[in-house]
């Protein structure tokens, strides 16, 4: 196999490397445009809330999670963690106790913040590692779009070679390309 820096001719990029160029840039941009949509989806998906709410007995909770209030938490999720003397944040709305309204004010500032940063951590991984694959998958794209162009081609270099060895004397000669019935094999019976 001729590496793309062979293949150029006389300055030109040949059919075969721009061919390559134009499979990686397709690939490279409907990645990006997939990973654009997936980030979007997840952020979205992923948004933590903080509620503070009045429950029916006069109890005040704090919720924790996605959705627009403690009723739409079906329950607890996976990894609740206890923060602040017995506040949980994970997906369910959870009763303070004696608390004054400015300390669970407090507390829900606090429960903010660190479900903001959290969030925003977890978007951050997910971006660097999405690129990392995209990255990966690009420069595999691109070999095998070396590769595919070549195949693709053979039969033009096979027109190209029995063209030049051709004399006015044996112009009546046909080529018999091997393959399917397409523009290629077209062009070598003419």
């Amino acid at each position: 196999m001729r590496t793309p820096m062979s293949m150029r001719t006389s300055g030109r990029r040949t059919i075969r490397l721009r061919l390559t160029l134009l499979y990686g840039a397709l690939f490279l941009a409907s990645g990006i445009a997939l990973l654009a949509v997936t980030y979007g989806l997840v952020s979205h998906a992923t948004a933590n809330e903080v509620v503070v709410s009045k429950g029916p007995n006069g109890s005040t909770g704090v919720f924790i999670g996605s959705g627009s209030s403690p009723a739409a938490a079906p329950g607890p999720m996976v990894g609740t963690k206890t923060l602040n003397g017995g506040l949980q944040a994970g997906g369910s709305s959870v009763g303070i106790g004696n608390l004054t309204p400015r300390q669970l004010e407090t507390q829900a500032v606090e429960l903010r913040r660190q479900a903001v940063q959290q969030h925003a951590n977890e978007l951050h991984q997910l971006l660097e590692q999405s690129s990392i694959a995209l990255a990966i998958m690009s420069l595999i794209s691109i070999a095998l779009g070396w590769m595919v162009a070549g195949r693709v081609l053979r039969p033009l270099r096979t027109i190209t070679t029995a063209a030049r060895e051709r004399s006015a004397t044996t112009l009546h000669e046909r080529l018999a390309l091997d393959g399917p019935n397409d523009e290629l094999k077209e062009l070598g019976d003419t």
